[in-house]
């Protein structure tokens, strides 16, 4: 950060300075994204509190998302409700549209929009493309049956002779081994999010409410 005006916190300006460069770039991007900051003081949803009302606030949370989906969401609260984080989410919803709209009349001005012809795959990328479908295809119920595994010690021995086995199977070259890990990593982070999402329970068998 090089200058800081002290009312607008620089990390929502950060995604969305980074999405409107790379939105007006010739770098492949399925953007644009919008973020915002929310609070609640008094009652009141503030989009993007400034340091002030951040003492105050009953809520800091920044949401990111596109015109149509959120992708991320994290921050603190005191005890809110549900009703509360999901008002407080379809707020910045259609504040983020409005950001984004803004990125899209920029690429607009300077004829750079981004959304061109399809980008060829790198070779990294398709393969990891090809990594991901075979995973799921052939281990995805395997994960999903490790992380439930109560004991933490054989869940994670369990998902790490999964990993083995993927690699023996796909007899992959050893420069593509962090690759594979980093897949293989967030396809058990899915199952865990699908768990949590479908089940309503933890990889240790406890219930959200627990």
């Amino acid at each position: 950060v090089l200058s800081f005006d002290q009312k607008n916190l620089p990390d929502v300006l950060a995604m969305i300075g980074a999405s409107t460069a790379l939105w007006i770039s010739d770098i492949p991007f399925q953007g644009p994204i919008g973020a915002v900051r929310m609070g609640l003081v008094e009652n009141e949803f503030i989009v993007n509190p400034g340091p002030q009302e951040l003492e105050n606030t009953e809520l800091n949370l920044i949401i990111a998302g596109t015109k149509d989906s959120i992708i991320m969401m994290e921050g603190e609260a005191k005890e809110v409700s549900e009703e509360i984080i999901l008002k407080a989410t379809n707020i910045a919803q259609e504040a983020i549209k409005t950001i984004i709209e803004g990125q899209e009349k920029m690429a607009d001005i300077l004829g750079k929009s981004n959304v061109k012809e399809e980008k060829q795959y790198s070779k990294t990328a398709e393969l990891a493309d090809n990594y991901g479908k075979e995973i799921k295809n052939l281990y995805e119920g395997e994960i999903k049956k490790s992380i439930c595994i109560i004991e933490k010690k054989e869940r994670e021995d369990s998902l790490k002779d999964i990993f083995n086995q993927i690699i023996e199977k796909l007899s992959t070259e050893e420069d593509n081994l962090p690759l594979l890990k980093n897949i293989y990593d967030e396809i058990c982070k899915e199952a865990v999010r699908g768990l949590i999402i479908k089940e309503k329970v933890r990889v240790d068998g406890r219930k959200l409410d627990e």
